[in-house]
């Protein structure tokens, strides 16, 4: 049988654990309660689902977001996750949070658990900004970005090859010398182990038999 104190809100188990691992800083596990969540709402949005939980969720789901794609170096996959926080909070902006909030929420949207539209309408600023500097620092044209969702992604195509260069082809064509001599050194060390296994010679002299870098 279902527990008696969740079950008109399936959605609440998981706000609470999510919200909770987030304020332990412990995102990524965060992020996949609050998704659980999300989805329990969805499912039973007609039963006991006010609209404000549902930005309560969305909220901290988008900073669970936010701060792993702090944590990605690539500026390409770290302005396509906080474009996925922007997406989310969206139908949260402009006053959808239900209740114009005292602007408790105000700290920068560290402080977790703030469903407000004020506090929605600062995490979403703050993303976007977050988002356009990283895709600037990509080479993409942060303005395209709602016009790759209207499915003409043709127009960004000219100049994607160019872009992609830095991160393709080109590095390797660069410093070929640098792959083969990790290829060798993973070769020479091969080598010492099969002598090892083997029982072989160079017990003698085990220290220079360490030695990765050989002449042959």
């Amino acid at each position: 049988a279902r527990s008696s104190s969740n079950w008109y809100e399936p959605y609440l188990p998981h706000m609470s654990e999510g919200t909770s691992l987030l304020q332990q800083g412990e995102d990524a596990a965060a992020e996949a309660e609050l998704r659980a969540s999300l989805d329990e709402w969805n499912e039973h949005s007609d039963l006991n689902s006010p609209m404000h939980a549902q930005c309560k969720i969305i909220n901290n789901l988008a900073i669970s977001i936010e701060r792993q794609a702090d944590l990605i170096e690539d500026p390409q996959e770290r302005a396509d996750r906080l474009f996925e926080a922007e997406e989310l909070l969206a139908p949260c902006a402009g006053g959808g949070g239900g209740g114009e909030g005292e602007g408790e929420g105000e700290g920068g949207g560290e402080g977790a658990g703030n469903e407000d539209s004020e506090t929605t309408e600062d995490n979403g600023d703050r993303i976007e900004e977050k988002r356009r500097e990283a895709d600037e620092e990509a080479g993409n044209d942060p303005a395209d970005r709602g016009a790759d969702e209207g499915g003409e992604p043709g127009q960004q195509d000219p100049g994607d090859p160019t872009r992609e260069d830095p991160e393709g082809d080109g590095p390797e064509e660069e410093a070929p010398t640098d792959g083969g001599s990790e290829e060798n050194q993973k070769d020479d060390e091969l080598e010492e182990r099969n002598r090892d296994s083997q029982g072989g010679e160079g017990d003698g002299e085990g220290g220079s038999d360490q030695n990765p870098v050989k002449p042959w």
